[in-house]
């Protein structure tokens, strides 16, 4: 099964890790994996760079950064 699309812009607020997690939650939740919207907020939560927290949400939703930076 393919993952859920989401895009962002890296150069724009969009591209703020809390806008792009609420864009992967919205996702999550519309499919009703609310136990993995939980999991994954903690570990973006407690990420310790914007990279490590995108690799988290990359492997539940495909994240797509029209800038193509990240």
């Amino acid at each position: 099964m393919d993952k859920p699309r989401v895009y962002f812009d890296s150069g724009d607020v969009s591209g703020n890790i809390f806008c792009v997690l609420a864009e992967a939650l919205k996702v999550l939740n519309q499919k009703g994996e609310y136990e993995t919207a939980d999991n994954l907020t903690k570990q973006v939560l407690s990420s310790s760079c914007y990279e490590e927290a995108l690799k988290h949400i990359r492997e539940h939703v495909d994240a797509v950064d029209l800038r193509g930076k990240y």
